[in-house]
């Protein structure tokens, strides 16, 4: 029989029992679902951990507002008692907000980012132009990769007011999510002073400090969380107010999720990954050889007509190898959009590891499938007839 005979062959015996042949596929499906979510599921945690300290530094404390709406702790009175913390080395505080922007008559709403660094964002490049000082604004080269604009002037409407501004240069960046805020590569930087005018308030929605020393984090991030406890008056008792929008977090109390998620998640996710695989292996034994002692009578008709053991072999082998690759490739997909819909951080998985979870997937349909396979190598056309 030709190669291709051969495979036809095999996906109609794999199908001649239905409820088998999908019950088969569906086992595969489990353990490589399961496979592929533990794994993009980890692999996505270690990512975020990665992209949140790695490029700020490991002497950082990030303070966040969760609440954007709210504004009521990050302030300029809040974050002057941040400069004078001690170990602390400087304060970077952040706005975002969404504003119109008029250039030459054209209007877009876009997000406005007022920093007073670009330290802030990761590995970005000044496409034309230069830094921006105190009224000049970098454009996002993703929606404004012209090189004319820089050095024109620009409007910004915000809250019934409308401020020209200059085009210092064209700024580009790869998006970035830090705890719970994302910079977008779409974003228009501003200086902070600007943005403060223009919004009228000094109050952040993010704060980034920087230590001296990496081993001071914690000690700065205890001693913010002491300074976010405001004492209320209540009829001459004093009462601690925690804000639950307020997010702190150090970069050695990341660095330490980093490395346990790295060391334990991930081997975590390869054990469910055994466990599930050896106890597939057991029910596809059992699948596999009720389907066999079902078709025994049939193959033994075929022995009997001169097909060969081997061809017998090889059919029952690429049975469990379609059906391992099907059940892998749904699996892994099935897996990875659950992680995606259920993780409150974008999974990831890569190209080796789906090898990998399909290698799995198809070793574990054709291990199944080992025993009955011998079982049915060793009988003889006479004895597979006799079967009742």
């Amino acid at each position: 029989m030709r190669i291709k005979d051969i495979f036809s062959f095999s996906f109609s015996s794999l199908f001649s029992d239905k409820v088998m042949g999908v019950l088969l596929i569906l086992i595969v499906v489990i353990t490589s679902g399961i496979s592929s979510y533990m794994i993009s599921n980890s692999q996505g945690l270690i990512n975020y951990v990665e992209n949140s300290i790695l490029y700020l530094g490991p002497n950082t404390v990030v303070v966040e507002e969760l609440n954007y709406q709210s504004g009521i702790l990050l302030n300029s009175t809040l974050v002057s008692y941040f400069q004078h913390i001690p170990h602390v080395k400087k304060v970077i505080p952040v706005m975002i907000f969404t504003a119109c922007l008029d250039i030459a008559g054209v209007k877009k709403n876009v997000t406005i980012i007022g920093t007073p660094t670009l330290s802030i964002f990761p590995n970005y490049t000044i496409n034309y132009g230069s830094t921006p000082t105190t009224n000049q604004i970098l454009l996002p080269y993703t929606l404004f990769p012209s090189p004319s604009l820089v050095n024109q002037y620009v409007k910004i409407a915000y809250n019934h007011s409308t401020y020209n501004v200059q085009v210092s240069g064209i700024i580009s960046y790869p998006t970035t999510t830090l705890l719970y805020m994302t910079f977008s590569n779409n974003s228009v930087i501003i200086p902070l002073q600007l943005a403060e005018l223009i919004l009228g308030r000094s109050v952040y929605n993010l704060v980034i400090i920087k230590t001296d020393n990496p081993v001071y984090d914690n000690y700065v991030a205890n001693y913010v969380y002491t300074l976010t406890l405001p004492i209320i008056q209540f009829n001459q008792f004093s009462v601690n107010v925690v804000f639950s929008h307020l997010a702190i977090v150090s970069a050695e109390s990341l660095a330490k999720a980093y490395l346990k998620s790295k060391d334990i998640s991930v081997s975590y996710a390869y054990i469910i990954t055994l466990i599930t695989s050896l106890i597939s292996v057991f029910v596809i034994s059992i699948i596999r050889s009720l389907t066999v002692f079902n078709q025994v009578r049939e193959i033994g008709i075929f022995r009997a007509l001169g097909m060969g053991i081997r061809l017998v072999v090889t059919v029952k082998a690429l049975e469990s190898f379609i059906a391992g690759a099907i059940g892998s490739v749904v699996g892994i997909l099935a897996g990875y959009l659950l992680s995606y819909f259920f993780s409150s951080y974008t999974p990831y998985i890569s190209l080796y590891q789906i090898f990998e979870i399909f290698l799995i997937g198809v070793s574990v349909s054709i291990l199944g499938s080992t025993y009955p396979i011998i079982w049915l190598s060793k009988r003889t056309p006479a004895d597979m007839m006799r079967v009742e």
